[in-house]
């Protein structure tokens, strides 16, 4: 059995594997290391290497089995980790309950920081509690599409209609239009980018998208985000912030939850009932029917990063460039240092 196999059987446990960037060369290395010994103690029995590398994938197991354990084993965030995950919802929360959303002096200084943050996570390795920052680092794309969409829906009009009647003005129509690409372009490049990773942590990501949507969809039939400091425009901001609390407490549980299954349980269950209790407040009353219907929506809306992910694959490039530095030296060594 040559070196390349061993390459490939190791490969195939880190396709299967959905941590950290830091965590996964952790495991790979404890793996390598683990593989090694087992070559060497079958080795001096007597076996040739061919046989002992053989013998020693045997002994380890399925690619999958062995990632899913290594997944439980080092899938558990710490307590800051969780405080971090948690911190953004906390921020937006603390926005509304003060109702200084509207208030640029406060919300451009928190969207900044909240920024800032992510620009800092995703330079230093992508950590486990980047993802709740990132959504909200977007969120002023769905705020500024929400904004302009009176201008694009008059321009998708005016073409649908063979291109008669009239058009708004052509420079803003353009600048709208050009928004939507640009703004089409970021979201779906960070999307794909986050999925590489693991299509859960992409989940995390867009879960205050569809709370902070029905909202602004709220605020349009209130009158508009830009209007007079009108009474229904803060009518909701305690059940917005209680909303996004129960986000804060959801991304903390999702980071310290050890097994995979169960993440997936929480992060579902949290942001799907956080909708359902929202929907009345900025929809009025609904029955069984329709609250299950929300509740089916978020539950697909949280899960379609999956069907990405199937489309994608997983691994970003430059985590191929630590792996094939890795092998580089495998010519001459007939298994993994490490």
């Amino acid at each position: 059995m040559s070196s390349l196999e061993v390459k490939d059987y190791l490969g195939e446990i880190r396709s299967h594997l959905r941590l950290d960037p830091s965590a996964e060369r952790q495991v790979i290395g404890e793996i390598c290391a683990h593989f090694r010994d087992k070559v060497d103690d079958l080795k001096g029995q007597g076996l040739t290497h061919a046989d002992a590398a053989r013998r020693a994938i045997e002994a380890f197991g399925r690619p999958k089995v062995v990632a899913r354990l290594m997944c439980d084993a080092f899938g558990r965030g710490s307590w800051s980790d969780a405080l971090m995950a948690a911190l953004p919802h906390a921020l937006v929360a603390i926005l509304f309950a003060s109702h200084l959303w509207r208030t640029p002096a406060a919300g451009i200084p928190v969207w900044f920081f909240i920024v800032c943050v992510t620009l800092f996570g995703w330079s230093r390795g992508k950590p486990r509690w980047l993802y709740s920052w990132i959504g909200y680092s977007l969120s002023p794309l769905l705020i500024i599409g929400f904004l302009s969409y009176g201008t694009a829906g008059q321009a998708v009009g005016f073409a649908l209609n063979g291109f008669r009647g009239e058009l708004p003005g052509l420079p803003g129509t353009a600048l709208v239009l050009g928004f939507y690409v640009c703004a089409a372009w970021v979201v779906g490049r960070t999307v794909v980018r986050v999925v590489r990773r693991d299509w859960l942590l992409a989940s995390v990501m867009i879960v205050p998208l569809p709370i902070i949507g029905s909202w602004l969809f709220f605020l349009g039939k209130a009158g508009g985000l830009v209007q007079s400091d009108l009474p229904p425009l803060h009518l909701w901001d305690e059940s917005m912030a209680m909303a996004f609390l129960a986000l804060a407490a959801g991304s903390a549980t999702f980071v310290r939850i050890r097994k995979r299954l169960w993440k997936v349980i929480a992060l579902v269950l949290i942001a799907s009932t956080t909708l359902v209790a929202l929907g009345p407040n900025l929809w009025g009353a609904h029955g069984f029917l329709q609250l299950s219907l929300f509740f089916l929506l978020m539950v697909v809306f949280l899960l379609s990063p999956a069907l990405v992910e199937s489309k994608v694959g997983h691994g970003e490039g430059e985590d191929d460039v630590w792996w094939n530095e890795y092998w580089s030296d495998e010519v001459s060594s007939p298994y993994p240092r490490s």
